[in-house]
Parts: C-alpha cells; sequence; structure tokens
C-alpha cells in the first residue's frame, strides 16, 4: 500500500511539474509612446534590451517589424512580416500570406548560426498587430501588438533563459527604414 501511494504522488509530481505555466500579462499597455522609445513585455515584465528595427521592401511592397534582444551570443528575434505599408488591424498567422495578416514568428539564435530553442505560435485568435499611425514622408510608425508562442524543442540545448510559453505585448513608435 505505501509503495502505491508513493507511485501516486510521484505521478502527481510529475505532472504538476511538467505543465506549462500560463504567463502573467502586463495589465497597463500604453496607448502610444514616444518617438524611439517603443516597449516590448515578456510574460508581464518590461523586456528592456529589445530593440525595434522596421524595414520597408519598397521592390516587394511589404513592411517588416522586428524586435531583437542579443546577450550573451544569444539573439532573440520577434517578428511581424508580410504587412502593408497602411494602418490597420491584423491577425497573427504562421504562413506567407501577402497583405492580409501578420506572419508572426520568434526565433532564438546562438553564436549567429545555431538553432536555439524552438517556438510555435499559439492562440492567435488572442493575439493583435495593430498599426495605428504612419507617416510615410518621415518614415515614422506606430502600433501595439500581442503574440504568445509555446516552446517545441530545446534542440539539445541547456538553459537559455526562457520559459517554455512566451506572451509578447509591446507598444512601438519608430522610424523605418526603406530598402
Amino acid at each position: 500500500m505505501k509503495k502505491a501511494s508513493i507511485l501516486f504522488s510521484t505521478i502527481i509530481t510529475v505532472m504538476l511539474c511538467s505543465c506549462a505555466k500560463e504567463p502573467t500579462p502586463f495589465k497597463d499597455l500604453p496607448n502610444e509612446v514616444n518617438l524611439g522609445a517603443s516597449v516590448v513585455y515578456l510574460n508581464g515584465s518590461l523586456a528592456a534590451n529589445y530593440k525595434a528595427e522596421f524595414k520597408y521592401i519598397e521592390i516587394n511592397k511589404i513592411m517588416s517589424y522586428g524586435f531583437f534582444d542579443s546577450a550573451d551570443q544569444v539573439i532573440n528575434i520577434l517578428g511581424f512580416d508580410w504587412l502593408p505599408l497602411e494602418t490597420g488591424n491584423f491577425e497573427l498567422h504562421k504562413d506567407r500570406i501577402l497583405y492580409i495578416k501578420a506572419l508572426t514568428n520568434f526565433n532564438q539564435v546562438i553564436s549567429e548560426d545555431l538553432e536555439g530553442y524552438s517556438y510555435k505560435l499559439i492562440d492567435t485568435e488572442d493575439g493583435f498587430f495593430e498599426v495605428s499611425s504612419i507617416d510615410t514622408v518621415q518614415q515614422i510608425v506606430k502600433g501595439r501588438f500581442e503574440a504568445k508562442f509555446k516552446r517545441t524543442s530545446k534542440n539539445g540545448n541547456k538553459d537559455l533563459g526562457l520559459p517554455k510559453i512566451l506572451l509578447f505585448q509591446g507598444v512601438f513608435h519608430e522610424r523605418y527604414e526603406r530598402l
């Protein structure tokens, strides 16, 4: 009987530990920020090292919105791509569909060429990418976003500093580059 209760408690403990903890969203996301003062929140906390890099690829007429965090030879990349140069609310997706939705990805790269943890986009119906204002003369764009990812593989890596579930939220106001 004692062995059965130890086995049962071990199974319960393993089940509880293997579940991914749901991240707490940041409740008071600002509606707007100053030019160059974009903010990114990860699981409810300010992710201060993320820098925005936005590009308009003229030949394809698509916008690419990238947020990069680099530390200790690990680069985290959050991107929203394949969007038109216009305002609107765009659904998130993981397929290359021009102009209708925001191709949304999160990647982790180690030492410039090794794959870090792999994540997939989840709960797309809860996420969004909103472009609220674009000034095409001064090349300035404003907006907000929310996207959630779940780790699919560690790719043989040890601790790379990220949890199993990632909830990104942010507000941006940046200049974009024309290519």
